[in-house]
């Protein structure tokens, strides 16, 4: 194993790094100085004392489920991707749903894209499996960050998902506005019970004894208006979700 010390990151661009005085990079075929045909294949380019000498070339397929879960999703989408424009006819020949592809991004156009749509007055969720997603994810509305294992670091979200669960996305949406009207609801038995009770009160309706049991019969009925209602949107939405 070999200790780099002398290691220069270029965002969007590349790596550079020294070693025994030979002077090394690694990353876009214009931060290295490759003279070749652009191609719209993803690949890595690597130089050493500034001689190119090959590259890498990258495909990577579609996760498990990511197309079911795009076509679920009643909501405008656009894929923001640092891969080339090569992608685009993977994603156009698998998914039969008409979505926004914008390829050769880097994370500052992310961001911006981000930014651009809130300007616009509209709401975005960002879902992001990488630190070149940090910017984006940290703008939106919501940022969901995807990992391969609990242990992984991952970058700021609002909410942290495993990569096995993000097929069920739109199951978790559900079930996040069942949550938020269950809480609403429960809010407004408090609120009616509590107006109830103040009208009682102050017209010395109530005894005493009366009000001493309305107080923690008040506190069970909120109790089980929440656990009731949580079980119902676990069991109908989310139990048959697996386990990473």
């Amino acid at each position: 194993p070999i200790k780099l010390e002398h290691v220069k990151e270029h965002v969007g661009s590349g790596v550079e790094a020294w070693y025994d005085d030979v002077y090394y990079k690694l990353g876009s075929r214009k931060f290295v100085g490759a003279k070749s045909i652009k191609t719209e294949q993803t690949a890595v380019w690597i130089s050493i004392d500034n001689v190119v000498v090959g590259k890498y070339i990258l495909e990577q397929p579609l996760r498990k489920g990511i197309i079911t879960m795009i076509e679920e999703l009643p909501y405008p989408i656009t894929i923001l991707s640092g891969d080339n424009a090569i992608t685009k006819t993977l994603f156009e020949h698998q998914i039969n749903k008409k979505i926004d592809c914008q390829f050769q991004q880097n994370p500052t156009d992310k961001y911006t894209y981000i930014r651009h749509m809130q300007m616009g007055g509209k709401k975005t969720m960002m879902i992001g499996d990488g630190l070149n997603d940090a910017g984006a994810l940290a703008e939106s509305n919501t940022g969901i960050a995807i990992v391969e294992n609990t242990l992984q670091f991952s970058p700021a979200s609002d909410a942290i998902m495993h990569v096995t669960s993000l097929p069920y996305l739109m199951q978790y949406l559900r079930a996040s506005k069942k949550a938020h009207q269950l809480i609403v609801i429960v809010f407004i038995i408090s609120l009616l019970y509590n107006i109830l009770g103040l009208y009682f009160a102050v017209t010395a309706k109530l005894i005493p004894l009366i009000a001493a049991l309305l107080m923690p019969i008040s506190t069970l009925t909120i109790v089980l208006s929440t656990l009731v209602g949580s079980t119902l949107i676990y069991n109908r939405l989310l139990k048959q979700i697996p386990t990473p």
